[in-house]
C-alpha cells in the first residue's frame, strides 16, 4: 500500500486486511481533523474580516461573508461527524470488518459508479440549461457556469485517461 500514489490508493478498492482497512479509517480521521482545522481558520478569518471591514450599508459584503461562514460551519460539522463515526468504527472490530466488507463489495461499487454517472449527466444538463438562461440575464454568471462545465469535462477526461492506463 505504501508504494502506490495517493490517487490510485484513493480510487481503487482492493481486498484489504482488517489492519490495512483500520489504517485507511485512521487516514480518514486525519483528513477530518485537517478539514476541521481549515474550516476553523476560514471561520476565524471571515469573522475578523467582517469585524474589521464591516459596513452595514453594503448588503453584498454581509451576504458573501455570511455565506463563507455558513459553508465553513457546515463543513466543520460534517468533518466532526465523520471523525466521530470513524472513531467508533475503530473501537469496534466487528463493525470495522462489516464496513470493510460492505465497502469492497462489487455490488456496492457498481451502485456507486452508476450513481456517479447519473449525477454527472444530470449536472451537465443542468449546467447547460443554466448557461443558456444566464446568457440572457448576466454574462458573468454564464461564463462562471461555463468554466465549471469545462473543468468538469477536463476532470472527467483526465480521470478516464488515468483509469484506462491503470486498469
Amino acid at each position: 500500500m505504501r508504494g502506490k500514489n495517493f490517487l490510485s490508493t484513493y480510487l481503487f478498492q482492493r481486498n484489504q486486511t482488517d489492519e490495512e482497512y483500520a489504517g485507511t479509517i485512521r487516514g480518514r480521521r486525519k483528513m477530518g481533523l485537517i478539514q476541521g482545522v481549515i474550516c476553523l481558520i476560514v471561520i476565524l478569518v471571515s469573522l475578523l474580516w467582517f469585524l474589521l471591514a464591516a459596513d452595514e450599508t453594503n448588503q453584498q459584503f454581509v451576504f458573501v461573508v455570511s455565506g463563507i461562514i455558513g459553508t465553513a460551519v457546515v463543513m466543520l460539522i460534517v468533518g466532526l461527524l465523520g471523525m466521530y463515526k470513524n472513531g467508533r468504527l475503530l473501537r469496534n472490530r466487528e463493525k470495522l470488518r462489516k464496513q470493510r466488507l460492505e465497502e469492497i463489495d462489487e455490488r456496492n461499487q457498481a451502485i456507486c459508479l452508476r450513481a456517479a454517472t447519473i449525477t454527472l449527466n444530470v449536472m451537465s444538463v443542468v449546467c447547460t440549461i443554466g448557461v443558456l438562461v444566464a446568457m440572457f440575464l448576466n454574462m458573468v454568471v454564464a461564463f462562471t457556469i461555463f468554466a465549471f462545465m469545462i473543468g468538469q469535462a477536463l476532470l472527467f477526461l483526465g480521470l478516464n485517461w488515468y483509469l484506462k492506463r491503470k486498469l
